[in-house]
C-alpha cells in the first residue's frame, strides 16, 4: 500500500511534525469527544443562517491501482467498484437537513470513462459552479489524485470551498494539511460538518470549528447525529449507474438500470 508522503522541503516538513507534536499534546483533552458530540446536528449549529442557496459537489477519489487499459496483464492486484456509501449518506442528509442546500452532485471517478479525471471534473465544475467541492479519500492510494485534483478546482474559481474527508484522511490528515491547497479536512463523520458548512453565513468561520481540521487548528472533536438521521433516503433518491457494482454480468446491468442511466451519480434538491 502507498505510503503518504508530505512534500520534500524542509518547512513542509516541519509543518507535519508540529501537527503530529500538537495533535498529541490535545489527547487527552478529546478522551470524551464521542459522548460530548453525539447529538442531532439542529441541537449543535450555531451558525448565522446563509443569505443565499449554496450548491456541493462531492468528489470519489479514484482508488485504481494502475491504468487497467494498459497494463491490466501485468497487474497483481485487481481494483474493484463499489457504491460510494460515505458520499451517499452524506448528500442524501443535506437533502433533508440542509435548509440553504440549492444542489448537490457526486461524482465518481472510478467509473468508467474514456476522459482523464481532470478532464471529467472541469466538465463538472464549468456544468454546475459549486460553492462547495468536497473530495471522499478511502485509501491512500487515491492520494496523488487528490493533490492534482485540488489544482482543477483552484484553477476553475480560487474562492471555492475545497475540503476533503474520509478514512484516509481521518487518519492522515496532519501530511494533508502540510502538502495540500485545502481549507479544511474533516476529522471522522462529515453529515452534520457539511451541513454546518452549506448552512454558514461565513464558511471559513465553519471550518474553524469541529469537527474540521486546519493548519491553524490542529485537532478536533467528531461531531455525530443519531443513525436514523443519516441513513435515509439515498437508495432511491439517487441514480446509481450499473456500472457501480462489482463487475456485475451483462444480464445483471440490464436489469439493475437502464441503457439510458449516466455514469455520474447526480441529484438536485428539490
Amino acid at each position: 500500500m502507498s505510503r503518504i508522503e508530505a512534500s520534500s522541503s524542509d518547512n513542509s516538513y516541519e509543518q507535519v511534525q508540529t501537527l503530529r507534536k500538537r495533535g498529541r499534546q490535545s489527547s487527552a483533552v478529546q478522551g470524551d469527544a464521542v459522548s460530548q458530540s453525539f447529538a442531532p446536528a439542529s441541537s449543535q449549529s450555531t451558525n448565522a443562517p446563509a443569505s443565499t442557496a449554496r450548491s456541493v459537489l462531492l468528489i470519489v477519489l479514484p482508488s485504481n491501482l494502475g491504468a487497467p487499459q494498459l497494463d491490466a496483464s501485468k497487474k497483481t492486484h485487481r481494483t474493484y467498484l463499489a457504491f460510494p456509501y460515505g458520499v451517499l449518506t452524506i448528500a442524501s442528509y443535506l437533502k433533508r437537513f440542509a435548509a440553504t442546500l440549492g444542489q448537490v452532485e457526486i461524482l465518481d471517478l472510478n467509473l468508467p470513462s474514456d476522459d482523464p479525471p481532470e478532464a471529467r471534473l472541469a466538465r463538472e465544475l464549468a456544468a454546475m459552479t459549486p460553492d462547495i467541492v468536497g473530495f471522499s479519500m478511502s485509501y491512500d492510494v487515491s492520494y496523488p489524485w487528490l493533490k492534482a485534483l485540488i489544482a482543477v478546482v483552484r484553477d476553475h474559481n480560487a474562492e471555492t470551498c475545497v475540503v476533503a474527508g474520509g478514512p484516509a484522511v481521518t487518519t492522515a490528515y496532519a501530511e494533508i494539511l502540510a502538502d495540500c491547497d485545502l481549507d479544511a479536512c474533516c476529522y471522522s463523520e462529515g453529515e452534520v460538518a457539511l451541513k454546518e458548512l452549506v448552512e454558514a453565513e461565513d464558511m471559513q468561520a465553519a471550518v474553524a470549528r469541529d469537527p474540521w481540521v486546519k493548519k491553524d487548528k490542529h485537532s478536533a472533536k467528531p461531531v455525530y447525529d443519531d443513525l436514523d438521521r443519516i441513513v435515509h433516503d439515498w437508495p432511491t433518491n439517487f441514480r446509481l449507474s450499473a456500472a457501480a457494482t462489482m463487475r456485475p454480468t451483462p444480464a445483471a446491468a440490464a436489469r439493475a438500470q437502464p441503457a439510458s442511466a449516466q455514469n455520474e451519480y447526480s441529484s438536485s434538491s428539490s
